[in-house]
């Protein structure tokens, strides 16, 4: 009886923000695997190295993600259950090598790391870049350009955020009136702005953007 393999696919070096910028695609075969078309590759596995800017365990310990940053753009790595202990000793801060496959969940792309390396020597970053300019180029920007004389489209980019900087501002409240002298936990945040993964995304940004600080692990406060 012949038996089928899957094939592993390659794991490709990319800018986070190339990778986001590509088409995710669905596959329904038994052996095929889900992948971003990137100017006629199908990438379904990467292999980035970045900077975590953020770190979020549930309550129950069965659901664990960090941030990853390249100076291009931020993505998250998921993991759940027994997975976890693949980031369990990954901080905030370090900078890590990622081998991991492309997944998306509700319009958002994500990792599902195999490996996560940290790196001692911060020289390894600067290779990286300088490997990516040369084979692929310049990353691609995903700042939107060209719309301050675009009347129609600037509208309704207002329109768009009205929501997201009215829960930025919920998000900011919040960790005002919760915090003590430690801050207030992620979690709680989290939990009591009933905004689910839109909060993460939210205190990522404010966390990059330095609104906001971790005292110690788990815990957040306002920048005085």
């Amino acid at each position: 009886m012949e038996t089928k393999f899957q094939k592993r696919n390659v794991a490709y070096k990319l800018w986070i923000s190339n990778l986001l910028s590509g088409r995710f695609v669905k596959t329904a075969g038994e052996f095929e695997s889900d992948y971003v078309e990137i100017n006629n590759y199908k990438v379904s596995r990467v292999n980035l190295i970045g900077s975590v800017i953020f770190k979020y365990e549930s309550e129950d310990k069965n659901y664990l993600s960090i941030t990853l940053d390249d100076g291009t753009f931020s993505i998250r790595l998921k993991t759940w259950q027994e997975n976890t202990s693949i980031l369990r000793n990954i901080n905030q801060s370090d900078l890590v090598l990622v081998i991991g496959k492309v997944k998306q969940f509700n319009e958002e792309m994500y990792i599902t790391p195999e490996i996560v390396k940290v790196l001692d020597n911060p020289n390894l970053e600067v290779l990286r870049r300088l490997e990516l300019l040369n084979e692929i180029g310049k990353p691609i920007s995903l700042q939107p350009e060209n719309t301050i004389n675009n009347t129609d489209d600037t509208n309704e980019k207002a329109i768009e955020e009205m929501p997201f900087s009215a829960s930025r501002q919920a998000i900011l409240n919040l960790i005002e009136s919760l915090s003590n002298d430690q801050g207030v936990k992620i979690e709680e945040v989290i939990e009591k702005s009933g905004l689910g993964n839109e909060a993460e995304t939210i205190l990522n940004e404010l966390l990059k953007e330095g609104e906001i600080y971790q005292p110690k692990p788990q815990y957040l406060k306002l920048l005085e």
